[in-house]
């Protein structure tokens, strides 16, 4: 099986997939098809941001800061912007990489201390592979924005309905808004891969390596809600 077949069958035969990745950890493929979603949905997303509503919301927060907001300080600001959102698109490519480059260490080293003989590069491989259903979510994000034409920054979110987060409001509820925003549908077919993935690739079977994915998972939810209320 090459890498194109397993990266197919990671969504119609995943037991079959990652056996395959057990016994040859594919990473290139995968990994790259996802960096450029998302860098692809990035330039979407920033590329149609209403700009009426991010001046709005920007004003909004200088107000709170105190003092008197000017029509030609607000330009500067936009302009500012306007600037550095050149680079969001890049940005967000490169802090993908990273993101499952630290997923993967994390997974590593969590399973090690269970006495598992899985290699890093098993460990990035089922990583990668195992968020692939963010392709589909990604696809479906870029499609509600081009429909839409432009897209408010604070609802960007909350766009695509897979997930609970859409129930309550980003600004005066925060914490929810994580913690709902974490029941995710795209979410959990990952957590599913993930823990047949490193199920299978450790040996430990899919209940034995239930209680680390979820485990992990409960964990970053748990400090994306707290981040929420320091900041």
């Amino acid at each position: 099986m090459n890498a194109f077949d397993v990266f197919l069958k990671t969504f119609i035969d995943p037991v079959k997939a990652f056996a395959a990745l057990k016994e040859k950890p594919f990473i290139a493929l995968a990994l790259t098809v996802m960096i450029l979603a998302s860098l692809g949905t990035a330039w979407v997303m920033i590329s149609h941001l209403d700009e009426g509503a991010m001046r709005a919301q920007i004003r909004e927060a200088m107000e709170k800061q105190g003092g008197t907001v000017t029509d030609a300080k607000l330009d500067e600001v936009m302009a500012q912007q306007a600037k550095f959102s050149k680079f969001g698109a890049p940005v967000a490519a490169v802090g993908a990489a990273i993101v499952y480059l630290l997923v993967a260490l994390v997974f590593f080293l969590a399973f090690k201390m269970l006495d598992s003989d899985m290699s890093y590069k098993q460990s990035l491989s089922v990583t990668v592979h195992g968020f692939l259903p963010g392709l589909i979510g990604a696809a479906l994000m870029v499609a509600l924005i081009l429909k839409a034409g432009s897209v408010d920054p604070q609802a960007a979110e909350t766009l695509l309905k897979s997930n609970l987060g859409f129930l309550a409001d980003p600004e005066s509820q925060k914490a929810l808004s994580k913690l709902l925003g974490s029941i995710d549908l795209f979410s959990f077919w990952s957590l599913g891969l993930l823990t047949l993935g490193f199920g299978t690739v450790t040996g430990k079977g899919f209940k034995g390596a239930l209680p680390v994915t979820v485990g992990l998972w409960a964990l970053y939810v748990a400090g994306k809600v707290g981040l929420s209320l320091v900041f």
